[in-house]
Order: C-alpha cells, then structure tokens, then sequence
C-alpha cells in the first residue's frame, strides 16, 4: 500500500488466485479492500483479471474492469489502496530475496512470495507459509547445534515447545540436512511448524513451514514442497 512493496506472487495455469483481506490465495492486509476483491487466472496462453463484486471495484490502468480482462506486461491492476504491477514472463524460476533458495516451479496449491517462500491458502485463520531464509553456521557449530539453538530461541516464546526429529531429508542429499517437527502455542494460537535445515558450505538454508491444525500425510508434503525448492 502507499509506496510501500509487499512483495511478489507467481501463478501456474489451472490455478486461479483469489486476492483480497480474506483471499484464497493472496491475502492483503489493506481495510479499503473486499475480502475477496479480485481473482486472477493463468490461462495456456493468457493471464486474466476478474473483479469479484468488491465493494470498491477493481480498476486496470485506471478504467474499471468489467468481465474476464486480459492482462500484458506492465498493467497496473488498483484495488482498494494497494497497486499491483503485473510482470510476465517465461516461468524462470523464482529466486526468494535475500537468500540462494529457487523455486522452480511451484507446488499445487502453492504460490511464491519472493520476500518470503511459499503461501498457500490454509485450514484455519491464517494462510500456510513456508519461509524460506538463509543463514551462516559459525565456526566449530555443527547443522544439529545450530538447529538446537533455533529451537531453544523459539522456546523463550512458546515455553510449551515440543520437537520430534524426523531425521534428515533425503530430498536434499547429498547437502546434510537436519528435519523437525514442532508443537507450541504462540499469543493464544496453537502452531504446528516442520524446520528443514540444509547446510552448503558454511551456509544453512531454513525453510520453516507453518500451519494450524494437525494434517495427514505431513511428511508427504513436506517432501512435496522440497521437490521444488533448491538451496544452491
């Protein structure tokens, strides 16, 4: 909002990405926008823009969009406070800033968020993320300790922490890697979380995915979202 940038979000063809306060896919912290203000569609050979009968309209370039809009490169698409430029290209992979984590293509139902890693809609309040982030391991620090110290961190916010090692990640061989899984009840809410470490070098790659209510086949989707991510 303002001139302020929230970030990017990268949309795959047979996945239609709802934005707005309460989106299905892109959730906007701005109060001047519908819960569910717009949708966009990835067609094969096309990106389109729907206004959802948001109370404040969607506008293209300035005009109110009225029906299915096919968008170009450089559109300008204004809901609410918030502008969104519309960037098309070949489907490169997605490099999340400030780290050397690629997503060469997103996992069904997910969405890239370049400041961030992956979002996708999730079961309760909040949408799942998983955060991708970079850090560097100190001299004579192990992976095992610095995933130790990451937690013992956490645990000064959640005193009810509870982690299960789920061994490394074989998704990541031959890097070494160090897998969690993780309970705790932050500011009311209980949190469910899965820490991924992988190290390079002296560089550790974290991804860290985060949702609410337990789910089934987590370690399924935990190798899922892993198939598309690479930390180089």
């Amino acid at each position: 909002m303002g001139e302020q940038q929230i970030g990017h979000v990268h949309l795959s063809p047979g996945h239609p990405m709802e934005v707005g306060r309460e989106g299905a896919g892109c959730r906007i912290g701005d109060p001047t926008m519908s819960r569910r203000h717009f949708q966009l569609t990835q067609s094969d050979t096309d990106l389109l823009l729907e206004d959802l009968g948001s109370s404040g309209g969607t506008f293209l370039n300035g005009a109110p969009v009225a029906g299915a809009t096919v968008l170009a490169h450089g559109d300008r698409i204004e809901a609410g406070d918030t502008t969104f430029v519309v960037t098309l290209d070949q489907g490169s992979a997605d490099h999340i800033d400030g780290t050397t984590w690629h997503v060469h293509e997103p996992p069904p139902g997910y969405f890239v968020i370049g400041h961030l890693g992956l979002q996708r809609e999730g079961g309760g309040a909040f949408a799942e993320t998983v955060v991708c982030k970079e850090d560097q391991l100190a001299e004579q620090t192990t992976l095992d300790e610095y995933a130790e110290q990451q937690c013992e961190r956490l645990r000064v916010f959640a005193a009810d922490l509870a982690v299960t090692r789920a061994g490394p990640a074989p998704e990541l061989a031959p890097l070494p890697s160090v897998l969690l899984r993780l309970a705790f009840t932050y500011q009311g809410t209980a949190l469910n979380q899965w820490h991924i470490y992988v190290q390079r070098e002296q560089r550790v790659g974290i991804a860290v995915w985060t949702f609410e209510n337990p789910q089934s086949g987590e370690r399924d989707q935990v190798r899922q979202f892993l198939s598309h991510l690479v930390f180089e």
